[in-house]
């Protein structure tokens, strides 16, 4: 992928068929299009959910690309030490990769039909659905989130329980938190500022270039359930498309 166009955004998006292209138009503060039909619906809705998967990925990838030093910087105050703007960027930058696999799975839910609810959506309840073995994207899902292993347990953990701890990232909070005390009580710091920077920076570094890798291996496997996908979706809508001209 790498910020290359997916086979889906020529096939979904761009769709000649889809709803849009006989015009849209606004009521009050909505954008409107007229759906006429269950071939167009299925289009539309293929869409919507396409946009709001890929919207993630590319969500995600920003995350990635603020998680430097000088946008950090740029955010802090002075009442709260740096360590908790680390901390929360890199949180933030896991919470948006896991949650990748949410939107293919609701993705998978409207490009099959399956007429599931959001709230009832899952791992378990998706790859053993009998459609979806059907059309062979049982096995490329579940590869997929074998892709998302490493970070689920620490997402859970920073959305439900607790904070993502990390030795080194726990070390550095700790520093920033000493800094901070002493600055405020007009003690004598440990560190320079530069020092400080200094260390900070290769720590956000690693888990950055960690994170990048991770995400990348992610879309390796994301680019396989868009391929099949492309073919569900074409097989789907000609046949809608042919009971909508037999009627």
């Amino acid at each position: 992928m790498d910020g290359s166009m997916s086979c889906l955004d020529k096939i979904i998006l761009k769709d000649c068929d889809a709803p849009w292209n006989k015009g849209v138009y606004q009521e009050e503060s909505k954008i409107c299009v007229d759906v006429s039909s269950d071939f167009e619906l299925y289009i539309a809705t293929c869409a919507k959910s396409y946009v709001a998967l890929s919207s993630s990925v590319e969500k995600a990838e920003m995350s990635l690309e603020m998680l430097t030093i000088e946008v950090i910087q740029s955010s802090i105050s002075d009442d709260k030490p740096m360590g908790n703007y680390v901390e929360y960027f890199i949180e933030n930058s896991i919470i948006r990769i896991q949650s990748i696999y949410d939107r293919v799975l609701i993705f998978v839910n409207r490009l099959l039909g399956l007429g599931l609810s959001d709230e009832c959506i899952g791992h378990n309840i998706i790859v053993t659905n009998d459609n979806v073995k059907r059309y062979s994207l049982e096995k490329k899902l579940r590869n997929l989130n074998k892709a998302f292993s490493d970070y689920k347990n620490i997402r859970n953990t920073i959305i439900h329980h607790d904070r993502y701890s990390d030795d080194g990232l726990d070390l550095l909070g700790a520093l920033h938190y000493v800094e901070f005390s002493a600055k405020a009580n007009g003690k004598e710091t440990i560190f320079s500022e530069e020092k400080l920077s200094e260390i900070t920076k290769d720590v956000i570094s690693d888990i950055k270039i960690e994170l990048l890798n991770y995400l990348e291996k992610i879309k390796e496997k994301l680019e396989e359930v868009y391929e099949l996908s492309a073919l569900i979706y074409c097989h789907r809508k000609n046949i809608l498309k042919q009971l909508e001209n037999s009627n």
